[in-house]
């Protein structure tokens, strides 16, 4: 299991009290408290019980299903029995949380930044038999988007120096005229940048005269596999200049679009063959995000 940030849900999929969520192996629970949003380990300390199926809230505390006892939530919690507490970030309807994290970061602070500017816009859910870590990392393999999505050109890749916290990589795309991409006569060239903040979770920006942030989140699933949660945020300003009826048209266009993306990757994720990688020098990216995975291994 790696340590960082997940997308633990949408904030529609909660329920009005308690929500079981899987981060991988790890079981946890999303706590709608008098304190706002909470997550904590879902087994309780008495014997065992899962918190999330049949607890009951009472105030900041969670009554277990097995045998009634009051669970606290987090190290200062009154009385005998207490569950570890967990960072969780709440923005536009997506729901973070951190596993092994502090309580911000970079990640946070990105988020700050995008409530002031952007509009977030929930997106769509979707499983995928691949591990969470190579959904995120096709943000940073230039040479598939050419042969999987038919772009053009290469984006020709390149690092961008960092610190430990993210990892991020900048190129272009040249796209074709579209809905969203109305500039040039038959293409656009547009500014992308790629930002993971864990193994789990990449910010893509859009650039160019027709900006956007997509926000890609890949959660491990307890049986294997995945679920592929993607949002998007865009300016407030072009928001507010569009008509309502237009901008609902182009949302759902960009989530479409997204999603039929995403779909073209399924096959090859799928069906991948584990075999030893000969890498060459285009994979330079791609070697760059996996030591940056690798340092949030956890125990």
């Amino acid at each position: 299991m790696y340590a960082g940030w997940y997308q633990a849900a949408f904030e529609h999929e909660l329920h009005p009290g308690l929500t079981p969520v899987d981060l991988g192996p790890a079981r946890i629970v999303l706590a709608r408290t008098p304190d706002g949003l909470r997550a904590a380990d879902a087994a309780c300390p008495h014997r065992g019980a899962h918190l999330g199926h049949g607890g009951q809230l009472d105030g900041s505390a969670i009554v277990c299903p097995f045998h009634g006892k009051r669970i606290g939530i987090g190290e200062q919690a009154p009385g005998r029995y207490r569950v570890r507490e967990h960072a969780v970030l709440g923005y536009g309807g997506l729901v973070f949380a951190g596993w092994e994290t502090g309580d911000g970061g970079p990640f946070a602070e990105l988020l700050d930044k995008l409530a002031v500017t952007h509009l977030f816009l929930p997106g769509f859910t979707l499983p995928a038999r691949v591990r969470a870590d190579l959904v995120i990392e096709n943000a940073f393999d230039g040479t598939h988007f050419r042969p999987v999505h038919g772009i053009g050109e290469d984006p020709g890749l390149t690092l961008v120096p960092g610190d430990r916290d993210s990892i991020t990589a900048r190129g272009v795309f040249v796209l074709p005229k579209s809905e969203w991409q109305r500039g040039g006569e038959k293409s656009v060239a547009v500014p992308f940048e790629a930002t993971a903040y864990s193994p789990h979770v990449v910010v893509s920006r859009m650039g160019g005269d027709y900006p956007y942030v997509a926000i890609t989140a890949a959660t491990p699933r307890r049986e294997g596999g995945c679920v592929i949660r993607f949002s998007l945020a865009v300016p407030l300003s072009a928001h507010e200049a569009m008509p309502a009826q237009r901008s609902e048209e182009l949302y759902r266009y960009l989530l479409e679009r997204s999603r039929a993306g995403v779909e073209q990757d399924l096959p090859i994720w799928e069906n991948l063959i584990d075999v030893e990688p000969d890498y060459d020098n285009a994979d330079r990216t791609v070697l760059a995000f996996r030591r940056f995975r690798d340092q949030f291994r956890s125990a």
